[in-house]
This record gives C-alpha cells, structure tokens and sequence, in this order.
C-alpha cells in the first residue's frame, strides 16, 4: 500500500479510538453520575438512620430516669403516676406513659386513665416481658394499635428491676404524628418521598400519601431489598406505580429502616443534559484530531516506519540495519534505545543458549539420575540417565508420581508410605537432604541400592518443587562388602600368625631357660666336685695319719666347712627357685676374702700365687635385695686366677639368699686354717668352680627352714 493509504489508515486509527473512547467515557460518566446519586440517596438514609437511633436512644434514657424514681422503688404509684405526668410534659413525641406488671402482664398504670380505674391487659406475653427484666435488655416495639386509644403508635419499653419482688417494664407511646414529623424534618424534592419502616417492614410513616399507606406493607420491591440487605441503592418502582432512584439503611437500635426514592424521570433528566454536552465536546475533539492527524501523518509515517525496523531487530525477527536519524527527538531517543537493547539482548540471548546447552549436556551426561518434582510429586523433568538406572524412558515417568513408581516399597516387600519418603519430606518441610542411602525399584521390579539427594526450587521465595539426585551404589556397596570380608580373612591371618608368633617365643623361652639351667647344672657339679675333693681328701687324711687331737681337729674343721658350703649352695639354688625366705645380715669382707684365699689356696695349682690387698678398716657390708656387692680388689702373681670355667660358660652372681646363724659361712681365721694341698690326698687339679665368682655374702635360711636345707 502507498503511503496515502497509511495516512488515511492512520487517521481513521487516530479518529476512531477517539470516537469509541469518548463513547466509553460518556457511559462511565453516566454510570458514575447514578452512582454519585446513589450515593447521595444512600448518605441520606444513612443520616436519617442515626438521626433516628440518636432520638430512641434518648427516649429509652428519658425512660431510665423516670425508672429510677424513688417512688417507684418504694412501691408509691400514686405518687409515680404524678411523677411520670410531670415527666411526659418534658418529652413532647411521648403520647402516653404505661407500667407493666412484668409478673402479670397487665398494666399497672396507665396515664390516659386515672389512677385507681381498672385497665385492660397490655397485650404482650408474660414470658417476654419476664425475659426483658431478667436480661435487662431494651426493646423498640413496632407499630401497633394501642388498647386504649385505638391509634397507630410505638412503643419504647425499658425493664425496671430496682424491686426484685415487683418488676416492671416501663414504655413510652409515641404516636405515628410524631414519626412523620421526624421524616418531614429532613428535606426532599417535592417528587421524593421518605418511609420508615419498623422490624416486620410495616410502614410507619411516609413523606407521600401518609394516611393511605400508614399501617401497610411498602412496595415488594422494597420489602425484597429491605430483607436482602441492612443497607443499599437500587432503582425500584413505588407503590404509585412510579419508577424510583431508591435507597434503604437500617436503624442499629430498633431494626427500623428509613428509605427515600427519588423520580427517575427527574435524575435521568439532568443526567441527559450534562451526557449530551460531554458527547458534544467528544465529537469535537475527534474532528480537531482528525484533521491534527491529517496535518501531522506525513511527518510521523517516516520515523514510525525506522522504530517499527528498529522494533523487529530487537524480537529478533530481522536484523538491525543503520537508520537516520529522525528528527522528532523522541521518536530519535526511542529508536537509539532500540537499538542498544538490540544489542544487549543479542549478548543475553547468546548467553542464555550457551548456559541452555551446556546445562543439557551437563544433565544429559550425568552419571546420577536428576528428577525433578513439582509440590504434588509429579515428575517434570528426567534425564537420559534414569533409562540406564530403572530401565523407565524419561516420558514414560514425566507426568507420574515418582513415589508410585520408583519408590513405593522396601526391598522385603513391606509398604513405604508416601508420608515417610524423604522425597516429599524435602518439600513439605522445606529441607534439604544429602546422602542418604535409599532403595529404588527398577521397571523390571528388582532393586537397587541408591544414594540420594533431595533440595527444594524456590522461586520467589516459594517451594515450588524439588530437585532429586540419585546414584545407584549397587556396585560400590559388594565393593565395600568384599572389602570388609577380606579385612576379617585377613585379620583372623594375621591373629593366627600373632599367635603362632607367641607360641615360638614361648618355645625360644622355654629352650633359653633350659640352656640357663644346663649352665648352672654345670656350675654347680664343678662346685660339688671341688667340696667333695676336700671332704675325701681330708677324710683320705685322717684315715691314714696317726691320732692327735690337733690334726684331727683340723681336718675335721675343714669338713665341717666343705659341707657347710655345700649348704649354702643348696640354700642359693632353693632362693634362686624362690623356695625359701631370705634373711640378711653384716658380713665382714675382710674375713670372708681371708677365707676364700686360704680355700682358693688349697685347690689351686702350685704355680698360682694369691695375694690380698685388703683395707683394715673396711666395716662389716650389708648386702642389698637388688644384689649388688662391694668389690673388693684380689690380685694375683699370674693370669690364671681368672676361672675359665666361669667364663665359658656365661655364669654370672646371682642374688643369694640371706645366711642363718647356725649354717652361716665363717671365713677362716689364721687359727682355723686348711691344710696344705700337699697333705689331701688326691686333690682335684682342676681351676676353681664357677662357685668361686660368687657374691661376698652369705644367704641362709631363716631357722625355721634350716633343717630342710641341711
């Protein structure tokens, strides 16, 4: 189409959206003038409303006041009667003022009577009357005739309960005059009407044909709307026969309601005439635009055609191409932004692809199963690995609850309520759940050991789904089993080796501690050999000398010692076998040295020499329970007073037990002396026994045990 065709196309654009808004505003002006008038017709009966609450609450308090007469409560109703005349004067709508025996339900006084004539009942039941002075509860009666008068009139009742024997309900009669009177106070369009209705929607009064409609039930329009609503606006047609802007409030107090109902012909009227001026003023501006639009279409069409370019480029649909710039300044800044969001949408738009893509390949290539939930459990989303996992395509799973399908029971075959799935917990809890060893059931019906993950998708600020990840560890749990399996296998080994270990040692041991007591058996015979030497060399010695008391006496000296060591060396052997008590006692090293000498001496070869080199001083030696000894220095003329004996076969002091006094060594004195190797008869020529290393003291038993060890 040429550019002329687009001008008038623009024109009647621009004409008639302006027509059809001038339409629309002119039917909103309309509508919002009647609802102004409704509105107003509504604040009216709203005022006259509270108007109407304001004047029975003042009578119901005139009636309290007059209930507080003193008169009253001392039972004086002559006297209230005169008291309750003087009161009606002050309230000029009150007609008549009656007492009701609330007991009885008749009238105590009544002021159209005299007081003391017989009056009739007043009408109401006993029971509500009693129930109004036990509830202490206000009422505005509605229209009636009265039993006296005959006339249309209310009544407003107050109980009196200052006489708990005698109570009484006080009303104040208000004729209907005075209801009309009330409404004529407000003023209406002489068209216009005002009607109060009581509780049973019973006229009261009425601004128009008052003594026509009095006692008679309003419109049933009106009898509808007062019923549907407390309150409202609404056209309604009048019991005339005329159609009404009509609206209706209720009184808080009484029930009663004021309506009021305006012509429409005289509000339609002046709705017209200001409808007509504004469709006027409509109609001109549409025509000054058309022509505006006229006049201006040409120098527009051009820039709108660059933004409408510049507009496809930024959709993406064309590509944007270098325009000239317009020369209206708006439709220049427009266009430049056009075009940098052009650009930074064609740098998001990249973007977005590269982070689409990516995460599908992430997705499509993860090892685990990614699910995702909406708030009812439904899949949405599965990836490619779910197929690998379950044996379930992921369409065939999207759209289905994932609990009823995947993880709906326990491997024994027991039920797994959708209550207790971590799955829906995640989500309904708003946690997240990580690591948690579950069960999954494949499309084959088998089972498969999974760990899995659960967080809820916020989106702003609201869960609306979940997000699950599920690894199957069927694999890595026999891994972890076999594992475990080889770990015991291999630590029963090793406790068996442990033990085979311990077994050997305690062979080695056992071996070692036979090899020590050879050592010692050894030490020991070499021991007994050279004290049986002495014992038969001595013995050979005396056998054959002639008798003398002197050499008898040393030979048998050197006995009584021989055996005495052998003695100790018995005890020594039953205190290394810890056999028997040890006792301890001072030895003197002098001494003892002296006789180890002379004994050395005697069983020594002639080429051995000793020498001592001994302290005079030296005190009498404790000897202590860890076995340790003084060392006392023996020198001798040539090697051979080391004992190879000893020292081949490893022998080392052991602790002996404590000498006794009976069996204790005594070194030799220079009195009490061995005698020569040359007078003992076959003397072992054999170096001195491993017994000649032994400690400098003498172990014993204690006196108890002396006779086992001898």
């Amino acid at each position: 189409m040429k550019i002329r065709s687009h001008l008038v196309i623009l024109v009647l654009g621009a004409v008639l959206p302006i027509l059809a808004f001038s339409a629309v505003m002119t039917g909103v002006f309309w509508r919002q003038q009647r609802t102004a008038f409704d509105d107003r017709f509504l604040d009216r009966v709203r005022a006259m409303a509270i108007a109407l609450d304001r004047e029975l609450d003042g009578n119901i308090r005139a009636l309290e006041v007059l209930g507080q007469s003193p008169y009253l409560r001392s039972g004086d109703l002559q006297r209230f009667y005169e008291h309750a005349e003087r009161a009606r004067a002050t309230q000029p709508t009150w007609r008549n003022v009656i007492l009701i025996d609330a007991a009885s339900g008749r009238q105590a006084l009544n002021l159209r009577r005299p007081f003391g004539m017989p009056l009739p009942p007043s009408g109401l039941d006993q029971a509500v009357l009693m129930e109004m002075v036990k509830a202490d509860r206000r009422f505005v009666a509605p229209l009636s005739k009265g039993p006296v008068s005959g006339e249309y009139a209310t009544r407003v009742m107050v109980p009196v309960g200052s006489n708990p024997l005698q109570p009484y309900v006080l009303v104040a009669v208000i004729d209907q005059a005075s209801w009309l009177k009330f409404l004529s106070s407000y003023p209406v369009a002489p068209d216009a009407t005002m009607t109060m209705l009581d509780q049973n929607g019973i006229i009261i009064a009425r601004t128009l044909n008052n003594d026509q409609w009095v006692g008679k039930p309003p419109s049933a329009g009106l009898t509808a709307k007062t019923r549907a609503a407390p309150e409202g606006a609404y056209r309604n047609r009048g019991l005339e026969g005329q159609m009404f802007y009509a609206a209706h409030s209720r009184s808080k107090i009484s029930g009663w309601t004021i309506a009021t109902g305006v012509p429409v012909a005289g509000v339609e009227g002046a709705l017209r005439g200001s409808t007509a001026a504004m469709a006027a003023g409509a109609l001109a501006m549409a025509l000054l635009a058309v022509g505006l639009a006229f006049l201006f279409g040409s120098r527009v069409a051009g820039p709108v055609s660059a933004l409408a370019r510049s507009a496809g480029a930024l959709s993406g649909s064309a590509p944007a191409a270098a325009e000239k710039e317009s020369t209206i300044a708006e439709v220049a800044e427009v266009s430049r932004a056009f075009q940098a969001a052009t650009e930074r949408l064609k740098v998001h738009d990249e973007e977005l692809r590269y982070q689409t893509q990516l995460l599908e390949t992430i997705t499509d290539h993860a090892p685990s199963m990614l699910v995702m939930l909406d708030v009812e459990g439904r899949v949405t989303y599965a990836n490619p690995a779910v197929e690998r996992l379950t044996g379930y395509r992921p369409e065939e799973i999207i759209g289905r609850l994932m609990h009823e399908r995947l993880h709906h029971s326990h491997p024994d075959g027991r039920p797994y309520p959708v209550e207790e799935c971590f799955l829906n917990r995640a989500l309904g809890l708003n946690q997240t759940v990580r690591d948690l060893e579950e069960s999954f059931i494949r499309k084959n019906g088998t089972f498969f050991d999974a760990l899995c993950s659960a967080s809820p998708i916020y989106r702003s600020g609201v869960p609306v789904g979940t997000v699950v990840e599920v690894q199957d560890i069927s694999q890595r749990k026999r891994y972890e089993e076999n594992l475990e399996k080889r770990v015991a296998e291999r630590t029963a080994e090793l406790e068996r080796t442990v033990a085979q270990r311990e077994k050997l040692q305690e062979q080695l041991f056992e071996s070692q501690k036979m090899e020590s007591l050879g050592t010692l058996a050894g030490g020991i015979a070499h021991d007994f050999n050279n004290l049986l030497n002495i014992i038969l060399g001595y013995a050979s010695t005396l056998s054959q000398a002639p008798r003398g008391p002197i050499d008898a006496s040393e030979g048998l000296q050197a006995i009584r010692d021989a055996a005495e060591r052998g003695a100790a060396l018995v005890q020594q052997l039953l205190t290394v076998a810890h056999k028997g008590a040890i006792e301890f006692e001072p030895v003197d090293l002098n001494g003892f040295v002296r006789g180890l000498a002379k004994l050395l001496s005697e069983t020594f070869p002639k080429t051995i020499a000793l020498s001592l080199d001994l302290d005079p001083v030296l005190p009498p030696s404790w000897p202590t329970r860890t076995g340790c000894t003084r060392r006392c220095s023996i020198s001798a003329s040539t090697p051979a007073t080391r004992c190879p004996t000893a020292a081949r076969s490893g022998w080392r002091p052991k602790e002996p037990p404590a000498p006794s006094s009976k069996n204790a060594f005594k070194p030799p004195t220079e009195k009490n002396t061995s005698p020569s190797p040359s007078k003992i008869p076959g003397r072992a020529s054999t170096p001195c026994s491993a017994s000649g290393c032994s400690t400098p003291f003498s172990p014993r038993k204690s006196p108890a045990a002396a006779p086992a060890s001898a």
